[in-house]
C-alpha cells in the first residue's frame, strides 16, 4: 500500500521523499469539514488534523506546520509570503500574452491589407519571422505552465516547498519541462534580438517589444529555479 506505483503514489496515498524522509499523506474534504494527515513511517512521527469548518483548509496546514517546526520534519515548513513572486509571474504571463496575441495579429493584418514592410531580402524576412515564431512558441508554453501554477489553489506554495509532484498527467509532465525549453531557446533568442537591432529589423517599437519579451524569458527561467518549478531531466 505504501510502495510507489505508477505516477509516484502508493495505493491511494501520495508518497514523497526518500530514505528516512519518506512520508505518506492525504487530505480530506466534505461539506463543512476539512482534514489532513501525514506520516513518516521510518521515524514513526505523524499528525492527523480534523476540522469542522469550511475554513479548515488553512487551519489544518497551520497545525501541520507547527508540528513540523517542533519535531524538525523535512517538510511542511512555515509558509513564506509568495505575493511578490505571484505578481512577477503574472507580469510574465502578461508580457508573453502580448507577444502571442500581437505578433500573429500584426502578421495577418499586414497580409490582409497587403502592406509591404520593406524591400528586404527574402532570407532577412524569413529570419525575422523565425525569431518571432520561436519567441511566440516559447511564450505560449510559458503561459500554459504559469496559468497551471497560478490558478490551482496553493499550487505555487506547494511546489516552492516540495517541488513538482511526481504523479502528473502526461500532458502536464510535458508542460513542466517548459523552463528547460526556455533555457535551450534563450541563447538563439538573444542572438536574434541583437541581430534585430544591428540590422534594424522591424520598427523601433517592435524591437523594444521583442527585447522586453526576451528579458522576460530570462526572468521566467530565474523564477522557475528560485521557486523550485524545474523538474529533473530524465
Amino acid at each position: 500500500m505504501l510502495s510507489r506505483q505508477t505516477g509516484g503514489s502508493g495505493l491511494g496515498l501520495p508518497v514523497a521523499g526518500t530514505g528516512d524522509r519518506v512520508s505518506i499523506s492525504h487530505g480530506g474534504a466534505n461539506m463543512g469539514y476539512r482534514a489532513f494527515m501525514v506520516l513518516y513511517p521510518v521515524t514513526g512521527d505523524g499528525v492527523a488534523v480534523m476540522t469542522n469548518g469550511e475554513g479548515g483548509r488553512e487551519l489544518r496546514m497551520e497545525v501541520v506546520r507547527a508540528v513540523s517546526r517542533v519535531y524538525d520534519w523535512p517538510d511542511y515548513h512555515p509558509e513564506k509570503d509568495y505575493t511578490k513572486f505571484r505578481i512577477a509571474l503574472w507580469l510574465c504571463v502578461a508580457v508573453f500574452g502580448s507577444a502571442v496575441l500581437i505578433w500573429p495579429l500584426l502578421f495577418f493584418l499586414r497580409r490582409l491589407m497587403k502592406i509591404q514592410t520593406s524591400n528586404r531580402p527574402r532570407i532577412r524576412t524569413k529570419l525575422s519571422a523565425a525569431a518571432k515564431f520561436l519567441v511566440c512558441l516559447s511564450g505560449l508554453f510559458c503561459i500554459i505552465f504559469l496559468l497551471g501554477v497560478l490558478l490551482i489553489p496553493e499550487a505555487l506554495e506547494f511546489i516552492a516547498v516540495n517541488g513538482l509532484p511526481p504523479s502528473l498527467p502526461l500532458y502536464w509532465i510535458i508542460i513542466s519541462y517548459t523552463p528547460w525549453l526556455c533555457i535551450v531557446a534563450v541563447a538563439p533568442i538573444l542572438v536574434l534580438n541583437i541581430t534585430a537591432w544591428i540590422r534594424k529589423y522591424w520598427t523601433i517599437a517592435e524591437r523594444l517589444h521583442f527585447g522586453l519579451v526576451s528579458i522576460t524569458i530570462i526572468v521566467f527561467i530565474w523564477l522557475s529555479f528560485t521557486l523550485n518549478m524545474v523538474p529533473d531531466l530524465p
